[in-house]
């Protein structure tokens, strides 16, 4: 952790740096937390739990090749949310938005000697997160919290955001590289990789469906968090309510079909996307219909009626997309999402294979609610 002891004295933190430990969450950048011991202090433990508290996070490079618009893109973010939030909650919206400290240097980031790029938030105390949830009243929260980030950025000034990675959401980009993987992918994982290669290779008739729509005019660019995992929203750890939206680095230009597609991809499944056992995998009808019901609710005012009736194709195709990434992962060797075992994104593929049958059995359901 050479890098990264280091890194935090590049940041103006308040009080004397006192501890630096992993903090893992996400698949994607490292992460650790920065104890502080008060100003003037020393730094032994105690002081340090009494202290400020921060998150610094070092950027993936080779998900993000530029940083530096990442930054670009999260400082503004970051910037538009306190200004809404603090109108909408003067005496809480600390705890509401996330909050970068500058650097030394000035800028909202830091390049450290190797190239790396380093950024620190302000840690919110007293919250967790959940990877799965557990009833339909968190269902809504989450729904409604994903969708009134919408409503938020619908009024970012400023110009678009940096496209981050380009055709993030191409279903048929990702559809080709999935074919592409398999071609090069060696014979063992290939063939491990059978059932799945067919189950997506029967449904590749529905990969156009959200491109194709958007660039006919029908479905409106829009500001969109593009990652609406349950576990990229900090709770409050003893009422439970949906305080903040996190991990902002894929904000990017989208469709609200994205985002809510992958609120149905992670609120509506009993168990986390790497779970074993695919047969446990199911759409939870209660977890649907309070999901949509709050993205509903706080999306009121801002979506148009064809907007609406896309959300039914994203909560099919965010599903089937996010499984062929992970399994076009798998057969490339494991080269984007963070791996514990060597079959990890093997079976990150089929929970949503599982997902995806699942949804398609509840077809008219699903529609019938987005009407």
């Amino acid at each position: 952790m050479g890098a990264a002891t280091a890194a935090p004295h590049a940041f103006e933190l308040a009080g004397e740096f006192a501890a630096l430990e992993p903090f893992v969450r996400g698949h994607i950048n490292d992460s650790f937390r920065v104890r502080c011991a008060p100003g003037g202090a020393s730094t032994g433990a105690t002081n340090a739990a009494a202290g400020p508290g921060y998150l610094l996070q070092r950027i993936n490079p080779t998900v993000f090749p530029d940083p530096s618009l990442v930054m670009e893109n999260v400082a503004r973010v970051c910037h538009h949310l306190a200004t809404r939030v603090r109108r909408d909650h003067p005496g809480s919206w600390r705890r509401r938005v996330l909050q970068l400290v500058p650097s030394r240097d000035g800028p909202l980031w830091h390049v450290d000697p190797g190239g790396s790029y380093w950024r620190c938030y302000q840690f919110i105390e007293g919250t967790e997160v959940r990877a799965v949830v557990s009833s339909p009243p968190e269902a809504r929260r989450a729904g409604a919290a994903f969708a009134q980030f919408a409503h938020q950025m619908a009024d970012l000034p400023g110009g678009r955001l940096h496209e981050i990675i380009p055709s993030f959401h191409d279903t048929r980009q990702r559809f080709d590289a999935l074919l592409a993987a398999a071609e090069a992918a060696p014979a063992e994982r290939r063939r491990a990789a059978d059932a799945e290669l067919a189950f997506y290779r029967e449904r590749e008739e529905h990969v156009d469906r959200l491109r194709d729509a958007h660039a006919a005019g029908g479905l409106p660019e829009r500001v969109t968090h593009n990652d609406t995992k349950v576990d990229n929203l900090l709770l409050d750890r003893d009422s439970g309510e949906a305080l903040c939206v996190t991990d902002l680095d894929t904000t990017m230009p989208g469709l609200l079909a994205y985002d809510y597609g992958d609120l149905v991809r992670t609120v509506t499944s009993p168990v986390p996307e790497d779970h074993p056992r695919p047969e446990e995998v199911a759409l939870q009808l209660p977890m649907f219909d309070a999901v949509t019901e709050g993205y509903l609710s706080a999306a009121a005012g801002m979506m148009s009626d064809p907007e609406r009736r896309s959300l039914a194709w994203g909560a099919r195709l965010i599903p089937m997309e996010v499984g062929i990434r992970f399994l076009a992962d798998y057969l490339a060797g494991d080269v984007y999402f963070r791996t514990a075992y060597p079959e990890h994104n093997l079976v990150r593929a089929r929970t949503q294979v599982a997902l995806l049958a699942s949804i398609e059995s509840n077809l008219a359901h699903v529609e019938g609610a987005l009407r």
